[in-house]
This record gives structure tokens, sequence and C-alpha cells, in this order.
């Protein structure tokens, strides 16, 4: 009888047992079949900007309209969609080959994003009022390119330093110089625009600033600004994407970088 009892007991373990095992399948099948949602990680590039997030926002939250009304006002008078029209020697390669350049000096310099754009808005701004040679636009976009780390760049590095990275022995700091003049007469010194930074910018701290904005969704911002960025420095190659206006064209920009990260950017709000 003891026997008998012992094995009824085994074999309730036995099926015990595997009840257990089942669940605890069942409960892994269900974890991986739902994962939670991962947190995304940051971009680690020079273009991203957004590491001081409480100060950004802060000033946004206060002044962030008004700056856009004023650049948007301002955004037009800025512009040249059509500044090889009247060019013979400057085609729209020569210009993607001249800003290629500057993209890639500006990076090894580390300069931020607003000095690249600002520097392309004074070359698309010279070309559009002088006919030019083609051997005249490198050395000239290398002039804007410096001219903008004076406006936008704390610190910038030395001339001679700049120019050997355009591989031209006879762009020297005084012919430098002297474009440099002529160059700020030609722009009547308005040296100081809305360029597609200050846009794209704008409406990813429209996104951060969000009350419902969880550190995620700061991060995401982050990212897609940071990638938006790298797309617009694509799109100021190229001489068609110029017909758009910069607060049109960062809002691309920003989608299409939203899009590779696989953010949703359907609900984001656009300009008034």
């Amino acid at each position: 009888m003891a026997t008998f009892n012992s094995k009824k007991r085994k074999r309730a373990e036995k099926r015990s047992g595997c009840s257990q095992k089942k669940t605890k399948y069942q409960r892994d099948q269900h974890v991986s079949c739902c994962p939670g949602a991962e947190e995304p990680t940051p971009v680690q590039d020079q273009w991203n900007t957004f590491t001081i997030m409480a100060d950004v926002l802060q000033t946004f939250e206060e002044y962030g309209k008004e700056a856009y009304l004023f650049n948007k006002q301002l955004e037009k008078g800025f512009s040249t969609p059509d500044f090889l029209a009247n060019q013979h020697e400057v085609d729209p390669t020569i210009w993607q080959e001249v800003t290629n350049i500057l993209i890639k000096v500006h990076r090894h310099f580390s300069l931020d994003f607003s000095t690249l754009c600002l520097a392309v808005n004074y070359l698309a701004r010279y070309i559009s009022q002088r006919q030019l040679k083609a051997t005249i636009l490198k050395p000239l976009g290398a002039t804007c390119l410096y001219l903008a780390t004076k406006v936008m760049a704390r610190k910038r590095p030395s001339a001679e330093d700049f120019l050997e990275l355009f591989g031209d022995g006879n762009y020297t700091p005084a012919y430098i110089a002297y474009v440099e003049k002529n160059l700020m007469c030609q722009l009547d010194y308005r040296l100081q625009g809305p360029t597609i930074d200050f846009f794209l910018e704008y409406f990813s701290l429209i996104r951060a600033s969000s009350e419902k904005c969880s550190s995620i969704n700061i991060t995401r911002a982050a990212n897609a600004l940071t990638a938006a960025r790298g797309i617009a420095a694509l799109a100021m190659t190229k001489y068609d994407f110029h017909l758009y206006a910069p607060s049109l064209l960062a809002q691309c920009c920003l989608k299409a970088a939203g899009q590779i990260f696989g953010y949703n950017t359907a609900n984001e709000e656009g300009p008034p």
C-alpha cells in the first residue's frame, strides 16, 4: 500500500512539473512576442547640439515663437533660388564640387552647422549678383566659409591652417582678405540672416518642448535633428534644392530623418 502511494505521489509531482514547464514556456513566448519599448541611443556626432536641453528649452519657451516669426519674415530677402541662372561657366556640377569641399573643411574643424549654412548662403547670394569664372568659385567658397567662422564661431582656425585644406598654394591670407572685402561689399554687409539650420532647430524644439514630451522623445528629437542636418548638407550641394525656401526644406529634412529612424512624425507642428 505504501509502495502504491509513493508511485502515485511521484506521478502527481511529474504532472505538476510538466505543468510548470509549460507555463514558463508560454510566459517566455509572451515576452519575446511583445518586447518593451527601448530607449533610443543618442547619436554621437558634432552636429548633435541638444546637449544642454534645460537651458535651450527655457530660452525657446520665452523667445522661440517671436524668433521664428522674425526670421520667417526675413527669409525671402536672404534666399536666391535661381542663383546660377545668369552664369556661363559655373554650373550645378561645379557648385556641387565646391560645396562638398566646404562640408569636408567644416567637418574637419568641427564647426557649428550654422556656420556651414551661412557660408553657403553667402556663396549663393554673391553668385546671383556677379558672373564668375569657374576657377574663382573655390577660393570664393573658402572665403565665404572663413567669413562665416568670424561671424558664428567662438574659436576659429588660423587662416594658414584653414587654407591648407583647400589644397592650393595660391590661396594666401592676404588674397583671402582681399576677396573677403569684396564679398562683404557685394553682400551689402548683411552677414547674418535666417538659414535652414535655424528652422531645423525651431521645429525640433517644438517637438522637444511639448508638455507630454518624455526623455525618450527628447533623444529622438535630437537624433532626428542631427540626421536632418546631414540631409540638409547633402541638399545644399544640389542646385535644384535651393529652389525651396529654407523653412520648407527644413521640415522635409526632419521628416526624412524621422522616417530613417522609424520615428512617428505625422503629428508634428508645421509653420503658421
